[in-house]
């Protein structure tokens, strides 16, 4: 998964955003693109799905706390990022 993403500045938008015709849209300036590169590298759907939450709260001290102290009590039970989002995601965004 990080080696296809390892040389990202010589990557096209075409790799990294889902191909719209600009025709079909609207209002080009109010456009926003679909990212699906983590879709092409294999980032299953669960963690994807989480990721506007963590760039919501990826700055706030009391969210950081929650999170090293989630992942500390089950760091040795994390084999998959489907299990992270189990194990420290979920729990920490019910908090």
């Amino acid at each position: 998964m990080h080696s296809r993403f390892e040389n990202v500045g010589q990557l096209e938008v075409k790799d990294l955003c889902e191909i719209v015709d600009a025709a079909s849209v609207a209002d080009i300036t109010r456009y926003v693109p679909k990212v699906i590169a983590f879709k092409k590298a294999g980032v299953p759907d669960r963690v994807i799905e989480i990721l506007p939450k963590l760039e919501k709260f990826h700055n706030s001290f009391v969210f950081m706390k929650m999170w090293q102290s989630t992942c500390s009590s089950v760091q040795d039970l994390i084999p998959s990022l489907e299990v992270v989002v189990e194990k420290v995601c979920e729990p920490v965004f019910a908090r």
